[in-house]
């Protein structure tokens, strides 16, 4: 595999990262109950994460001599304004696991280079901690019921 390929790959990563609707929902007007601060709280750890994956990403693009997609948010999260933010765990977390697919492809796709494979191995882990703190919230008492 070429660097033109493994650019490729990396930059699907950080489409996909970009296109989180953690960011967006960190964009919009949100809704937060009492019960849903630690809610609030795991969302904005997320959208963080989201940057971070994003740059350490970026920074292996350009290290081998590629340029780093631009974000485009998807317009389907365009919904999240005026959302209590618990309301949207259910999306999040199905939203991650669809993410940690892809990144168990990329892993597959990329064996060939050390630096993309352990970088995307890291990034992987990184979204299954997310999934497990978004699931245990979703599952508090209160947190999510109307």
């Amino acid at each position: 595999m070429d660097k033109h390929d493994i650019v490729a790959i990396l930059n699907q990563l950080v489409r996909l990262e970009q296109a989180g609707a953690a960011l967006r929902l960190m964009e919009s007007w949100v809704f937060v109950s009492p019960m849903s601060v630690d809610a609030l709280t795991a969302v904005e750890r997320l959208a963080e994460a989201a940057e971070l994956n994003t740059a350490e990403l970026s920074g292996l693009i350009l290290d081998l001599g590629g340029a780093p997609a631009h974000r485009a948010a998807d317009p389907r999260s365009a919904d999240l304004h005026f959302q209590e933010v618990a309301f949207v765990l259910p999306r999040l977390i199905a939203e991650q696991k669809v993410l940690l697919g892809k990144y168990a492809l990329a892993a597959e796709r990329l064996t060939g280079d050390s630096r993309a494979s352990a970088l995307v191995a890291q990034l992987a882990d990184r979204h299954r901690e997310t999934i497990s703190e978004l699931a245990l919230l979703n599952e508090s008492p209160g947190v999510t019921s109307s």
